[in-house]
């Protein structure tokens, strides 16, 4: 025995021979057992001690000669402020925690060497450092397997890169613990899919790439790949931004790809909770696999998601597949969840492949009150070829059928691909919109609202389900439909488009399939929203696939080749009223009669412009001129000044200010001069110094002193003498009066106002009169009702008005005033119905203001009267309407003055405006009685929110002032109502349908500038003013007058 541990065993024994132990095999087992035993007693007790932490601070190589960690072992920590660098050389001695501020480096070294293998992977137990780099090598012909048994942190990059161009060079690390890293970047290279690719497989719960992880592979689908792979037993997370390198044809098939694939087959939940293949940088593809127990994979996406690539072998685009397709019953699951998507909206912009077979492929859309968007050309349910001329066979179509797809939540859900799934289940409170052609083979339930705007697809034996409260619309234009078997208890079908397109069009049902309806209460057939309906047409539901026929005088009737339809199927006994055969037709009768179904083209105009005139005249009142108050502010307001100087101010400063200024004069004499001065009384010198400044006059000093005199003067100058004159007259004719005080002292003169209003008891008139005349022009664009079911004519309207006013201060910077407006509207509608209209507005509007120091407060409480007479044609005829309106104003303006300098002042400001407008219920009048509506408008109320920012400046000009000025800001409409109205025909007056306006759009832009001239107690001015929407713009122009008493 000559190791040292033997060594010391038998140190204070004699050592025996090896012969002699030889003699006897009893006693060499016996001797073997006790030093077994001895070693690994002293071994547990002393390891630990034994594992001491190895510094590398250098640049060194794992175990090379004469380093730090030439006689490291396993059980050794590494404190790692250096760069360590693991190759082939090292690999027999696995690593244990390596933590610190370094750089670890793995890397390939020699031909055809692996670092660790598929089954023993290279294994590290801790990494906690800055930066991690995996490296495979051009030439090496070498794999590297990695595996971290506990945790990985980087609080730099891992990056994970091969270069290899020969044989192998594939990297895999598997993370088994957490993984957090700043940032990320994996690198494959290579044409064959048997080399150059990289992979990391997470293991962990919690896994965090900050900055974002870039897949870069030289041809993702084929060599070269870049992946992550998430195994772990249970529920996993990732934070962090996953993306492609860039988007370019790698594979050479004539198709832009993306880069880098992402697999789960993690045994729970896998969450990501940013956006994957954002920013013009997709993903190639995504899989949810098998589980390492052979069950299905399940993701929850809360982001973004953009997947794009195609497959050269077999001619079809890359998405995200849900499954393996092996059957065997396994359930793979996708949600989409915008409960806390970024603005509110999940976009989905990739390609979703059942690939089912047996198995069940569904997805979840979610979102809890936001929006799930499908992307244009990227359809559900089945994958495209690459070649648009190429069909897609049924049998990839059945699949890569997705089996099912729940809408839930609460959720909007807006499609903008085809959609092919067994079963669709659109759940109540939940609104969607498909926009390209539908394909249910089992069951369509619909229990919130859904739209179709192109075709429902349906397999023999299909249903829909419609719930009571469920709602689904068909474009019966572009809609043929073949639905199934149709049961619900109480839902409504609605038919939009334009069906009358084609005469006796089939806009839901078929003739081939077997279709019934079996309902426990009733199934609504709405035909409100439809266009291109006239009076006398009908959408007539028949039984049977024969011709649906009208006679000629009673055009309730329809004539069939089957039996009634019974939609009571379970009140029938007799089988002949078996509901089978469903179809829904639109008939036109006879010739049908020319005028359209009754709308209302001037609904909107006439809400935006009374509310237009009501606010215009409120403009008018904050526009008299407003300048005045900024005499005060000029002393009491913020100066810009104020702003950086108390950045700059400190506690110091100042001292530090005050200690230089005493010390300088100190060091010139001048403290020493003055006292001695002012102590000897130094005649001569006192008299020399007054001398020499009255003798050089300073004309500077006496220039700058006029300049200041003239800047400082104001409005109130001209008024302070006008004022002081009429005190003397009043002194001359009542002697001692009210305007002296009996003691003698000084004549208490009425204060300076700028403006005001005075409602209190004393005798005293208002002192300040104001008249503004206007003029308005808004043009509005066509558009949609908002519930898109008709078109609503865009207008031109001319506003012409004049405002005027009095008021006076009530109080020490509080002005009250009144104010009377009328305008006139001229309003011409656009379209056929060539309506025009005519509006009178009369507004009396009290108003108010308050001046802080620092701040003023504007208010208004305003009522208005309109009268309207408007004029459209409808259906050759002339239809007439004359209805009144009362309107409610409140406005509150807050504004902050800062002077700038030199006459400038900057203004940041904020309103509130309520308003809210009551029509009168009325009946049209005309010759064609049959198309005459009673209108029942519905109120409408207005909340709008404006921010902005006003600028000005006052410019001495000859004996007045010129003031040029200019305004920019935005509002918001913060209640969004549109206008609406209930209309009946006069031949059935208690019929009525809803009719609505355009949608309000709530966001506009705001922009005045102006020119104000004042002289004397007159103000004169012009002013422009623009508010601009996406579709209506509304430009005024107005003169302003204004005399002070």
């Amino acid at each position: 025995m000559n190791s040292t541990l033997e060594r010391k065993v038998f140190k204070q024994g004699v050592k025996p021979s090896r012969r002699a132990l030889e003699r006897s095999a009893f006693k060499k087992a016996l001797m073997s057992g006790v030093s077994a035993a001895v070693t690994a007693a002293m071994l547990g007790v002393s390891g630990a001690a034994a594992a001491a932490t190895i510094n590398v601070s250098d640049t060194e190589v794992w175990k090379a000669t004469g380093t730090a960690t030439e006689n490291a072992t396993k059980n050794d920590p590494i404190n790692l402020t250096g760069t360590l660098t693991i190759d082939d050389t090292g690999i027999a001695t696995e690593a244990n925690d390596i933590t610190g501020s370094g750089n670890l480096v793995v890397q390939t070294d020699t031909n055809g060497t692996n670092i660790g293998a598929s089954a023993t992977p290279y294994t590290i137990k801790k990494i906690n450092i800055a930066n991690v780099d995996i490296k495979s090598h051009a030439a090496d012909n070498a794999n590297v397997f990695v595996e971290v048994t506990e945790t990985l942190d980087t609080s730099g990059y891992l990056k994970l890169w091969t270069d290899e161009s020969g044989d192998d060079g594939n990297i895999t690390l598997t993370v088994h613990g957490n993984l957090t890293a700043d940032n990320a970047e994996f690198t494959g290279h290579g044409g064959s899919k048997d080399r150059g690719t990289v992979i990391l497989q997470l293991k962990g719960g919690t896994n965090e790439i900050t900055n974002g992880l870039i897949l870069d592979a030289a041809q993702p689908g084929t060599g070269g790949r870049a992946i992550i792979e998430f195994i772990g037993t249970g529920a996993q997370s990732f934070k962090g931004r996953i993306v492609g390198k860039h988007k370019q044809d790698d594979n050479q098939d004539q198709e832009v790809e993306g880069d880098g694939i992402l697999w789960v087959s993690a045994g729970g939940l896998v969450t990501f909770e940013n956006e994957l293949g954002g920013g013009d940088k997709p993903l190639f593809a995504m899989q949810l696999k098998k589980t390492a127990g052979g069950a299905g994979s399940s993701a929850i996406f809360k982001q973004n998601i953009a997947v794009l690539g195609a497959v050269p072998s077999n001619g079809y685009y890359t998405g995200i597949y849900l499954g393996e397709g092996d059957g065997a019953g396994k359930e793979y699951t996708a949600t989409f969840d915008a409960s806390n998507a970024a603005n509110g909206t999940l976009t989905v912009d990739a390609v979703v492949v059942g690939k089912h077979k047996d198995d069940i492929s569904k997805v979840i859309v979610t979102g809890n009150g936001k929006t799930v968007v499908q992307s244009a050309n990227k359809p559900w349910g089945y994958t495209p070829n690459i070649d648009p001329t190429v069909n897609v066979t049924q049998a990839v179509i059945d699949e890569t059928r997705i089996t099912d797809l729940q809408v839930t939540d609460g959720v909007k859900f807006n499609s903008h691909a085809t959609i092919s799934a067994k079963k669709i289940t659109l759940d109540a409170g939940t609104t969607s919109s498909f926009n390209e052609m539908v394909t249910v083979s089992d069951t369509l339930k619909i229990s919130g609202a859904a739209m179709f705007m192109k075709q429902v697809m349906n397999a023999g034996g299909s249903t829909l389900n419609l719930p009571s409260g469920g709602s689904v619309t068909y474009h019966a234009e572009n809609n043929l439909p073949g639905i199934g078997t149709i049961t619900g208890s109480g839902g409504k079908i609605i038919l939009t488009g334009t069906p009358l397109a084609a005469p006796k069009k089939t806009v839901l049902g078929s003739t081939a399939n077997t279709n019934a309806i079996t309902a426990s209460g009733t199934i609504v057939v709405d035909l409100g929203p439809a266009s291109g309906f006239n009076l006398g047409d009908y959408v007539i539901i028949v039984d049977g696939d024969g011709a649906a026929t009208v006679p000629a005088n009673f055009i309730t009737r329809v004539d069939e080749t089957s039996s009634t339809v019974d939609f009571r199927q379970a009140e029938s006994t007799d089988p002949a009223y078996d509901a089978s055969q469903i179809r829904i037709v639109a008939v036109p009768v006879g010739t049908g009669s020319s005028t359209s179904n009754p709308g209302l083209p001037t609904i909107s105009g006439i809400t935006h412009i009374s509310d237009r005139m009501l606010n215009r005249a409120a403009d008018a009142i904050s526009s008299r001129t407003k300048f005045h108050r900024f005499a005060k502010y000029r002393q009491t307001g913020f100066r810009a000044t104020d702003f950086y100087r108390s950045r700059q101010a400190d506690e110091r400063g100042f001292q530090r200010t005050d200690e230089r200024g005493f010390r300088e004069a100190d060091e010139r004499g001048f403290q020493k001069t003055d006292d001695r001065r002012f102590r000897e009384g130094d005649e001569r010198g006192f008299q020399k110094s007054d001398d020499r400044r009255f003798r050089e006059g300073d004309e500077r000093e006496f220039q700058k002193a006029n300049e200041r005199k003239l800047r400082e003067a104001d409005e109130g100058k001209f008024d302070k003498d006008e004022r002081e004159r009429k005190i003397k007259e009043k002194l001359h004719e009542h002697g001692d009066g009210n305007l002296h005080k009996p003691d003698g002292r000084m004549i208490q003169k009425p204060a300076e106002h700028p403006t005001g209003v005075s409602f209190g008891d004393s005798a005293r008139v208002a002192e300040n009169a104001w008249f503004e005349t206007f003029g308005d022009w808004v043009e509005q664009d066509a558009a949609r009702s908002s519930d898109n079911a008709y078109d609503v004519d865009g207008y031109d309207a001319e506003i012409y008005g004049l405002a005027f006013g009095v008021d006076t201060e009530v109080a020490k910077d509080t002005l009250l005033g009144v104010s009377f407006s009328y305008s006139n509207a001229d309003v011409d509608w656009e379209g056929s119905s060539n309506a025009a209209g005519d509006v009178d507005h009369y507004q009396l509007t009290l108003y108010g203001e308050y001046r802080h120091d620092k701040f003023y407060l504007e208010g208004m409480l305003g009522y208005a009267m309109n009268d309207y007479e408007v004029s459209d044609l409808y259906g050759g005829a002339v239809r007439n309407s004359e209805f009144d309106s009362d309107q409610y104003l409140a406005k509150m303006e807050l504004g902050v003055p800062i002077y700038m300098g030199n006459e400038l002042f900057l203004t940041p400001k904020g309103e509130l405006t309520w308003s809210h407008l009551d029509v009168d219920n009325y009946t049209q009048t005309g010759a064609v009685s049959t198309n005459l509506l009673v209108v029942n408008p519905n109120d409408w109320e207005s909340a709008t929110a404006t921010l902005g920012a006003e600028i000005h400046q006052r410019i001495k000009k000859d004996k007045g002032y010129i003031i040029p000025w200019a305004y920019a800001g935005v509002s918001y409409d913060l209640t969004g109502e549109e206008a609406s109205v209930r209309a009946a025909l006069t031949s059935a007056p208690t019929n009525f349908y809803s009719l609505q306006g355009i949608d309000n759009e709530q966001f506009a832009g705001e922009l005045e500038f102006g020119l104000e001239y004042e002289v004397g107690p007159w103000s004169v001015g012009a002013k422009y003013q623009g508010q601009f929407k996406s579709s209506r713009d509304t430009h005024s122009a107005s003169l302003l007058a204004e005399y002070k008493f």
